[in-house]
């Protein structure tokens, strides 16, 4: 399904929402004009095709007029009866063209992939460049506006100057590119460098103009000034304007407002924040005086190195000045600090621009710009005042605006229903959806552990991404999956549910993708997936509603995405969703099995019992074995039907180091398990691993607050299953190292309470008192 096919199926979502005579007056034209169209091809039928009768010369007065009626008529069914004839006979003879052509295009399609595979064994020992991968983070949705600094010293090679030699006919510069007489003949024939607007090649014409052609002499100032206006930003290196301000040295040229407008934007493009200066500081020394526009270069090339001291002094300056720095610059300054999380700096920015005139007051890009920052703080209530204000302004949202605030309801449970009026409201003002509102879409559905929309969404982003090289969905889109895999509860009703427009979202969202109809060859080729428009390894069901289901299918996704995109996929938060997929199922044997596959222990901690160095060094190699059988599935048995990359990466051993975070996440394992065996290990193995360089390198704080983490869970571990009295050890044992709170230790308090043991209860109180001084609720007054 292409991005078109996937806007079309969008469109037919909200069908139920439309009022039925809307739809009734739709039909009614488009059958009245299919009646018209029909009755006109019919007539224009009958004027071509119908024979030509021959009149008789004379016609009797005396004729009977009911004759001439009946011959009439017998004649107009003899037209009609041939017309049909005709008509059929030229219908037979386009299809049998059609059929013909048919198989003459599959012929010829064989015959090409035939030609390709065999010109592609011939070029594939010379392919040696890996592929490039694109990567984002989940949050960032902004593109940045600045851009990065591209400060080419060098000049470019004068040879290579043309896309073709075609271009060597013309003699004239492209349309819109206006030279004056005396630099065209100075140019000469390297005229050819601009014949292309879009691609100049204005670097190799200064080059030749200061080698060959005596520089700017005999040009006046007026001319040059006009050529070098004509030299758009961006379109020059460093190098070539230090020979152009060397060739106005040498014309005698006084630098005017224009020069130095010239050469700030020119180096404040290139991101030269020296160069940009020099010019500023000696036109303020030959006494121009400063324009906006030379204030904003130096704020845009202050925005490239992310300055915003500077940035700061140069609006102050501009304000002492008088001069108004408008629309343009406020925003830049303001998605500089969005870019740089600072949000008070954006926040003061933002007011600014509201109250210092009405030429500058927020357009959708700053609002939008302040939504984004306040989804990346988790400020749900800051976003949703600034689409009130936005509202207020009578700005009308785009389709970012609304994307951003449907994610940034998907960060709290209370507002999962106000991300959906959200992804309603795109199809209420007409907008079109694009990738990332279906990744809001499945953020919100994995979020309210709607796993069935979940699966289908992802489907449905998978196809829209048929542009991209790895055939995968996307890093996001299997983070929020896994997570609906991990958080799904059988008989839970999703939020959507609970407002008419998400009942019909969600209907016709699942109506987007047939599971039993997905393209899964055995024979997976990952170069040719995006051809062959494969899927995913799902398992052809709607609803997953058995965990052995839920185990099998989540494997599957995960080895397809560790082989199609390991880089992406082998990461700390991925795993530890992964890995508490079948904590949170129940499935014991399974989690150890994922926990030994793709983690191992920091090879500074020595092992005496579990296997020797060398296993264990052998244990951390990346090898591919052949032939490995994968395991059997007690459920759904579909191991043979796999494809070939999904077996392979089963084979593959892809692992990653054990930290703090893992430690925890195998001991809450052991808890959720009741096994003692696993919380013993991993409590072990976790003080061995305080004693490597990787942790002795962090500093205090992150020392302390990994240790208060993995305490934290000791302590409700052992309270789950009973162990009081080594949960109230570990408070007392470090109530000097770490600020324990009563929402921390309530549980245990509870359990303590329930059991009457008030010398703990008292200890447990002596603790929290000590940091918030106040009694706890419900303890005994006898300390003895």
């Amino acid at each position: 399904m292409n991005f078109e096919a996937a806007n079309w199926g969008w469109l037919n979502w909200f069908a139920d929402i439309e009022s039925q005579n809307e739809l009734n007056q739709r039909i009614f034209t488009r059958s009245h004009h299919f009646h018209q169209l029909n009755h006109q091809m019919l007539q224009f039928a009958k004027l071509n095709y119908a024979p030509r009768v021959s009149q008789p010369s004379t016609v009797s007065r005396t004729r009977d007029p009911s004759k001439k009626v009946v011959e009439r008529k017998q004649r107009n069914k003899e037209v009609t009866t041939h017309t049909d004839q005709i008509l059929a006979k030229q219908s037979r003879e386009l299809e049998l063209k059609i059929k013909e052509m048919q198989e003459f295009t599959m012929n010829l399609k064989a015959q090409i992939k035939k030609n390709k595979e065999s010109e592609a064994e011939k070029q594939i020992k010379d392919i040696s460049k890996p592929i490039e991968q694109d990567s984002g983070d989940v949050d960032v949705i902004y593109d940045e506006i600045l851009g990065d600094s591209n400060d080419n010293l060098l000049l470019p090679d004068s040879k290579s100057n043309t896309d073709n030699v075609a271009v060597s006919l013309f003699d004239q510069p492209a349309r819109g590119i206006v030279l004056p007489q005396v630099m065209l003949n100075k140019i000469g024939d390297n005229v050819v460098h601009i014949v292309n607007k879009d691609k100049p090649n204005w670097d190799a014409i200064i080059l030749d103009l200061a080698k060959n052609k005596g520089g700017l002499q005999g040009v006046v100032k007026k001319d040059i000034y006009q050529f070098m206006g004509q030299i758009a930003m961006g379109k020059i290196s460093s190098g070539s304007l230090e020979l152009l301000h060397e060739m106005l040295k040498e014309n005698g040229i006084a630098f005017k407002n224009f020069a130095y407008d010239f050469f700030m934007k020119q180096y404040a493009q290139l991101g030269s924040l020296f160069m940009v200066e020099s010019f500023y500081k000696q036109a303020l020394a030959d006494g121009v005086k400063p324009s906006k526009y030379m204030y904003s270069y130096l704020i845009k090339v202050y925005s490239k190195h992310k300055n915003l001291k500077k940035i700061n002094q140069t609006l102050n300056l501009m304000h002492q000045n008088k001069v108004e720095p408008g629309l343009v610059i406020y925003s830049n300054v303001l998605n500089l600090c969005v870019n740089m999380k600072d949000s008070n700096q954006a926040q003061e920015i933002f007011q600014m621009m509201k109250f210092r005139s009405t030429q500058t007051k927020p357009d959708i890009q700053a609002y939008n710009s302040m939504i984004l920052l306040a989804t990346n703080d988790n400020d749900i209530y800051k976003a949703l005042d600034l689409y009130r204000e936005l509202e207020d302004a009578k700005l009308s949202p785009n389709l970012f605006t609304l994307n951003c605030l449907a994610r940034c309801c998907s960060k709290n449970k209370e507002f999962f229903v106000h991300g959906w009026r959200f992804i309603n409201e795109i199809n209420e003002r007409r907008l079109t959806p694009n990738v990332r509102t279906f990744e809001a879409m499945l953020r919100l559905a994995a979020k309210d552990g709607d796993l069935e929309l979940a699966r289908a969404l992802y489907i449905t982003i998978f196809k829209m991404r048929q542009d991209v090289r790895i055939p995968t969905a996307g890093h996001e889109a299997l983070v929020y999956l896994l997570m609906a895999y991990r958080d799904y509860k059988i008989g839970y009703r999703p939020s959507m549910l609970d407002f008419p427009e998400g009942v019909a979202i969600r209907r016709n969202a699942l109506n987007l993708v047939d599971f039993l109809g997905l393209h899964q060859d055995v024979d997976f080729d990952l170069t040719e997936s995006r051809e062959k428009n494969q899927s995913p390894p799902f398992l052809p069901l709607k609803t997953l509603i058995h965990p052995k289901q839920i185990i099998a299918e989540s494997n599957a996704i995960w080895s397809f995405h560790l082989l199609s995109d390991p880089g992406n996929t082998l990461n700390l938060p991925n795993l530890i969703t992964f890995l508490r997929i079948p904590i949170e199922h129940g499935d014991k044997q399974e989690f150890l099995k994922r926990f030994e596959e793709l983690t191992y222990p920091s090879p500074e901690i020595k092992f005496s019992n579990l296997e020797t160095a060398e296993e264990f060094q052998q244990s951390l190699e990346y090898e591919i074995e052949e032939d490995i059988e994968p395991e059997s599935n007690e459920l759904v048995h579909v191991e043979e039907d796999l494809p070939e990359a999904i077996k392979m990466s089963q084979s593959l051993k892809l692992k990653m180091e054990r930290s703090s975070e893992i430690y925890i996440t195998y001991l809450s394992a052991g808890n959720r398990f009741r096994d003692l065996d696993i919380c013993e290990k991993a409590w072990i193995e976790r003080g061995k691993y305080r004693r490597v360089k990787k942790f002795k390198s962090l500093n205090s704080f992150d020392k302390a607050r990994q240790d208060y983490r993995f305490a934290k869970e000791m302590v409700l571990t052992f309270t789950q299953m009973g162990l009081l009295e080594d949960a109230v050890k570990i408070v007392r044992s470090t109530k000097y190292q770490f600020g324990w709170k009563f929402y921390t230790l309530k549980p245990l308090y509870a359990a303590l309470s329930e059991i009457g043991d008030n010398r703990s209860m008292i200890a447990i109180q002596d603790i929290c008192n000590a940091r918030k001084g106040y009694d706890l609720p419900e303890m005994p007054k006898d300390k003895h």
